[in-house]
């Protein structure tokens, strides 16, 4: 094996600080870093995002702003128009010459008697009368035919709780990461991979077909857990049967298909304008790929680790037959005395450390930690924040969507390339600059003044471009600056803090209510402003990863004990059993 290959595999590093030895080096000498084997199962397990988008996304037209204001429900059997009705029973005020009418109140009168009478003398003295809360209200479905927010009338003091939705979907994701990550590395990724799919779609079809709103919460709340599952067990098993270069290709490539399941979402909600009808058609297609059970393998990584040996070597030989390749490495004498070798290695390489502890005790490390884990709450909450406020942008939502959707994939590819180009920092801050300077810009062209919005729809798409850049190269930037002794644990706390940013941002998506201009002034506000705190770091290109937090000081000082390395790939952190504790999902 070659220098440069020896150089990528000892960054294959471990949640606790011992490198991964023997079992990647025989999985990788046997089927190569990346051939048809490894390219059919890392392409059919990035298609999984796919429904991640259709469930993370989905609040945008599940909860979609009405196009016109509510109005309190009529007189049942009244035949009075709604016009007249409003302007004899709502409470209004005059904006210089627009007429704003209060949804959530009326007038408190005897409206039967007044329809009795012929609706005379409806307007005398309006504003002297006192108001009541409205029971019941009528919308304006030319857009919809109804939405959780017209069949629940989540409205006037419930109009915050399709933001609980969200919110709690978001927490939900969180806790199926950490669930079925800890399941993952107990018995294996497939079987909880399956077991996610399956929820996921019982769940979807479920909250579909529930009539009460705090059940449909439950039940989006299991179908997070079951998303937040799919999307750690399918990137761990993408990122354990690749090596050299494509270990840094992959964890980008992934999120392509997140943008083609949030446009081909789009495309069903044009045609589907019940929200119960679309949840239903998107939990069934996701129940297609429950048939995964027959076409992904178990990892071979995995099963080397915990010792069953025959069912690896048929996997790795299979493999290494796809990709044309000898498997002579494969004899298990040679596996067994790797393993044994390894182990022993690892059990040398350990040593004391300060752990998680010197993040805050040293002052580089307490540096870089303050800077990173806010940039990835304030990267959480523009990305998701961003994509939320779309449904909000003027012009046609589903052509607004798709287009969006569409500019993350050339933002994606031009990542892997930028990167490696420009730097890891560097990269970073000029996304996230163009993302944020985009998003203020927005308030510069108030809704309806051009025709379909578009330079409101331009800087959206600009903003999108940019957070498909910034947020992987955060993620890889992230593991570059944290030691191997707390990679693990450090990006997994990182990743916390990003799905607590897309646990704010439908707040932050919805401040329109209190003026049009809140939403992109703050969450173009906040990006830019944590793009500030990566000029107090490092640049990480063409360094050698640190191993201690003695390295990270170095590294941080940009002394000589920390060389180029001109031949330099960037890993994702993997342990010994091939954990990955966190995936790089802006999807996340």
């Amino acid at each position: 094996m070659n220098n440069s290959r020896t150089d990528v595999e000892k960054r294959d590093l471990c949640l606790d600080g011992q490198k991964d030895v023997s079992p990647p080096d025989t999985v990788l000498s046997a089927v190569g870093d990346f051939g048809r084997w490894q390219a059919l199962v890392t392409v059919l397990l990035s298609l999984v995002k796919i429904p991640v988008a259709w469930f993370q996304l989905g609040i945008v037209f599940l909860a979609p702003p009405l196009p016109s204001p509510p109005t309190c429900a009529r007189p049942s059997g009244s035949n009075i128009t709604q016009e007249l009705w409003r302007n004899i029973s709502h409470p209004f005020t005059q904006v210089g010459d627009t007429i704003v009418y209060n949804s959530c109140q009326i007038y408190d009168r005897n409206y039967s008697a007044i329809a009795a009478s012929g609706w005379n003398g409806t307007f005398k003295d309006l504003k002297s009368l006192p108001v009541i809360p409205c029971k019941s209200w009528e919308y304006d479905r030319s857009l919809f035919e109804e939405t959780i927010i017209t069949e629940w009338d989540l409205v006037c003091q419930r109009t915050q709780l399709s933001n609980v939705v969200q919110m709690t979907f978001m927490l939900g994701i969180l806790i199926g990461n950490v669930l079925f990550g800890v399941w993952a590395d107990r018995i294996g990724r497939k079987r909880p991979l399956i077991a996610a799919l399956a929820l996921q779609t019982i769940a979807a079809l479920a909250s579909a077909s529930v009539p009460w709103f705090e059940a449909f919460i439950i039940l989006r709340f299991l179908l997070a857990i079951a998303t937040g599952g799919t999307m750690m067990t399918s990137f761990v098993i993408c990122m354990e049967i690749v090596g050299g270069w494509w270990r840094t290709a992959i964890p980008i490539l992934y999120q392509i298909p997140f943008g083609m399941g949030n446009c081909s979402m789009a495309g069903l909600a044009y045609y589907l304008r019940h929200w119960r009808h679309l949840q239903i058609t998107l939990g069934m297609l996701s129940a297609l790929f429950i048939s995964y059970w027959w076409v992904i393998p178990e990892s071979p990584r995995w099963l080397l680790s915990v010792g069953r040996r025959k069912q690896a070597l048929e996997i790795i030989e299979n493999a290494a037959k796809k990709n044309g390749r000898s498997i002579e490495p494969l004899n298990e004498l040679r596996l067994e005395e790797q393993i044994k070798k390894g182990i022993e290695n690892n059990r040398i390489a350990e040593r004391k450390t300060e752990g998680v502890l010197g993040l805050i005790k040293r002052p580089h490390m307490r540096t870089i930690t303050i800077c990173i884990f806010f940039n990835w709450f304030f990267g959480g909450l523009a990305f998701f924040g961003l994509s939320q406020y779309l449904a909000y942008i003027g012009g046609n939502l589903f052509i607004t969507i798709v287009i969006s959707s569409l500019s993350s994939v050339p933002g994606t590819l031009a990542c892997v390339y930028i990167v490696e180009r420009f730097g890891r920092r560097t990269s970073i801050i000029a996304a996230q600059m163009v993302t944020g300077a985009a998003t203020l810009l927005i308030v510069a062209f108030p809704i309806g003044e051009y025709y379909a919005d578009w330079p409101r729809i331009s800087l959206v798409v600009i903003g999108t471009m940019g957070t498909s850049v910034s947020f992987p190269a955060l993620y890889l930037y992230s593991g570059e600056l944290f030691p191997t002794v707390i990679r693990n644990s450090t990006m997994g706390i990182a990743s916390m803090f990003g799905r607590l940013g897309s646990m704010a941002a439908p707040f932050m998506a919805t401040l329109g209510y209190y003026g049009e201009y809140l939403p992109p002034v703050t969450i173009g506000g906040v990006y830019i402003a944590g793009t500030f705190l990566l000029f107090f770091l490092p640049e990480t290109k063409g360094k050698q990863l640190p191993d201690s937090l003695q390295d990270t000081d170095e590294l941080f000082k940009n002394k000589t004990q920390i060389k180029e390395n001109a031949s330099h790939q960037l890993s994702v952190p993997i342990s010994p059993t091939g954990q990955f504790l966190v995936a790089p999902s802006v999807s996340q």
